[in-house]
């Protein structure tokens, strides 16, 4: 099984906002996985 971080597991190790990572979804510089409900997840 994959290890799947949430927005703000990812943002702790990369030291940004979770608004961040938001952001560069929006700008498609990342593409999270999404659970059935609608959460952000990325593979770690």
């Amino acid at each position: 099984m994959e290890n799947l971080l949430t927005t703000h597991q990812l943002a702790k190790i990369l030291n940004v906002r979770p608004e961040t990572l938001r952001r560069w979804e929006r700008e498609g510089k990342l593409v999270p996985l999404r659970t059935p409900g609608g959460h952000r997840r990325y593979k770690g």
